[in-house]
């Protein structure tokens, strides 16, 4: 493997990293199981990610396309796309080439930067071949397969290592996003997940953007093969005063997926990575749009699905785990 630069394949998706050690020593080990040798010389479509420990670029004479609180997005004169996250970092976009040029003087936030342009390139590939990324964790047990997602802090994560707990035949298939298709497959993403900073299993700090932590999970508790897998349930998780689990039909199932999955809320992704302002592009996500519905659509009738109410009560809640334990893994 050359110095300083890393290669991965994410199901076909090739990613070439570029960087300093501490950075490439992060996404060897969150990427690990998608690592791959530098001899490979796919047909797909490509990445080249440069990443700079150094001030970020600054627009100069470029011209501004858009700005919210968060970013701004220019078009350089050289015809790229520059993306500024106000003084913290920035991103130089060749679409065409695949080349992306990333710039923090921060180490932490560099890091998260990489993890996200990741994310979106090897989404976007995926998406194109009606594999679509949701917002949630997913584990199998004894042949049978459940995804949690719920929103940020609704406690998937908790469920998760809940249904894990005491048993030792459980594995993870993904943590914190899973990837299904239109025939109800998962795919193994053993990327991150986000678990209290107390936890036992935790380890691995991870900055954010946005101030918070998040930290991975140990290795050993994901399934080592990378094959796809039936999805068998489906749970929602929310905050409630009143606790519960119960089977929803599939109206209510197909609404709740409709912001994570057909629109694709809550996934890692640099939304200012998808203005690219012009008429293909535009074509392209409304055919993902399509097989992102059917998709939706195909769970919300053909796999079980539950919505867990969690409340602030500790001993309830791991009773009404238990019960849905007994029930779908019959365990």
């Amino acid at each position: 493997m050359q110095k300083n630069k890393l290669y991965f394949d994410v199901y076909g998706h090739y990613l070439t990293l570029d960087g300093p050690e501490p950075l490439l020593a992060a996404a060897r080990d969150k990427f690990a199981d998608f690592a791959a040798p530098p001899t490979l010389r796919p047909e797909s479509p490509a990445t080249v990610v440069y990443a700079r420990l150094s001030p970020p670029a600054r627009p100069n004479s470029a011209s501004l396309l858009f700005k919210n609180s968060r970013y701004s997005v220019y078009l350089t004169r050289a015809g790229l796309r520059l993306i500024t996250y106000g003084d913290l970092l920035s991103c130089h976009c060749n679409f065409k080439k695949g080349i992306f040029v990333i710039n923090s003087g921060d180490e932490g936030h560099l890091e998260e930067l990489l993890y996200l342009l990741m994310h979106s390139r090897f989404g976007e590939f995926l998406d194109a071949k009606g594999i679509h990324r949701l917002h949630a964790g997913a584990l199998s047990l004894d042949g049978r397969t459940l995804a949690v997602t719920g929103a940020p802090g609704a406690g998937k994560t908790t469920l998760l290592l809940s249904l894990l707990e005491g048993n030792r035949e459980a594995r993870l298939i993904s943590d914190d996003v899973t990837l299904l298709d239109s025939e109800l497959n998962l795919y193994p993403l053993p990327l991150r997940i986000s678990v209290n900073g107390s936890a036992p299993d935790g380890s691995g700090k991870i900055s954010r953007l946005d101030g918070k932590t998040k930290y991975s999970l140990d290795k050993s508790l994901f399934e080592t093969e990378k094959k796809k897998r039936k999805l068998n349930f489906l749970v929602f998780v929310e905050k409630s005063g009143k606790p519960g689990i119960k089977e929803i039909s599939f109206p209510r199932a197909f609404l709740k997926l409709f912001l994570p999955l057909v629109v694709g809320y809550g996934v890692p992704q640099m939304a200012e990575f998808l203005l690219k302002f012009n008429l293909r592009d535009l074509s392209g996500l409304a055919r993902i749009s399509l097989s992102r519905f059917y998709c939706a659509l195909r769970l919300s009738l053909e796999v079980k699905c539950y919505l867990y109410l969690r409340s602030a009560d500790g001993e309830k809640n791991g009773a009404l785990i238990s019960e849905f334990r007994k029930k779908a893994f019959k365990i």
